[in-house]
């Protein structure tokens, strides 16, 4: 059986208590710490998460430049939004149902707006005649770079 104190400090449904989840042990208390709303393990889990994310695409899967066939590229993003989705169910499971369902709005209305890109995208590759080959490195490196200068 297990040790009461490490149960979830609300039932689903139930609004955050002062302290996310109950603190099994001292020395990491400031993980539980309300960081915007949210526990700083969870930021901390998402960070990670996102940072895993990009290592594996563009020093695995692409670390040598080449083109992208339409099948690899649809697969790639099949694949990411599964696990945009996943992440979206758990924070509907340990968050509740209001944070899982602004998570799953924001996430549908970013998809949504995130169409028009790709028709600035091809226009500007198309401009300054980005090769193909290089296309998948530049739109990265990109993101990173507009990604850094947005948060400051």
């Amino acid at each position: 059986m297990s040790d009461p104190s490490y149960a979830p400090a609300r039932m689903h449904g139930e609004h955050l208590d002062d302290h996310f989840w109950r603190i099994p042990w001292k020395p990491v208390a400031f993980l539980y710490l309300d960081y915007f709303g949210t526990p700083l393990w969870a930021w901390l889990l998402f960070g990670g998460l996102v940072t895993a994310l990009l290592v594996f695409d563009l020093g695995v899967l692409h670390r040598k430049t080449r083109e992208i066939p339409v099948g690899e590229s649809l697969f790639l993003s099949a694949g990411y939004i599964t696990v945009a989705l996943l992440f979206g169910a758990w924070t509907w499971w340990v968050m509740g149902a209001e944070a899982g369902m602004d998570y799953l709005t924001a996430f549908l209305v970013e998809k949504s707006l995130s169409l028009d890109n790709v028709f600035v995208i091809s226009l500007i590759f198309a401009t300054l005649a980005v090769p193909r080959h290089l296309q998948h490195r530049v739109l990265f490196y990109g993101i990173v770079a507009s990604s850094f200068c947005a948060r400051s």
